[in-house]
């Protein structure tokens, strides 16, 4: 049976409520603490910047144990990303991955929340 465009319209509109639900997901996880912005202040303003966890923490003056679940969070949402530096693993900033979830952000924000 070939499917004609009016049903995969309807499939693509039983997708768009996770697509929200995905969206908003990601809204609250990026926004959920103070933390996670002075994080993501430090990588704007140096976005070639590849530190440990460490001296991320030390360069926003917090304590490493501090930081660690909103790094994890930036890491799971691709904003960060992990590099071998000899015996230690570092983080960077993906600058594609942030420019998607800064579109995300603007078409939430444009779009509205109805």
């Amino acid at each position: 049976m070939v499917r004609g465009a009016d049903e995969f319209s309807n499939l693509r509109k039983l997708d768009e409520p996770r697509k929200d639900r995905d969206e908003i997901e990601v809204m609250n996880k990026l926004l959920s603490s103070d933390v996670k912005l002075s994080i993501l202040e430090l990588f704007h303003s140096n976005p070639g910047l590849i530190d440990r966890l460490e001296g991320v923490a030390l360069r926003i003056g917090r304590m490493t144990s501090e930081i660690e679940r909103d790094v994890a969070d930036l890491l799971e949402l691709g904003i960060l990303r992990r590099k071998k530096l000899g015996t230690s693993e570092a983080i960077y900033f993906d600058l594609t991955r942030d420019a998607q979830i800064q579109q995300i952000i603007a078409e939430r924000i444009t779009g509205g929340i109805e």
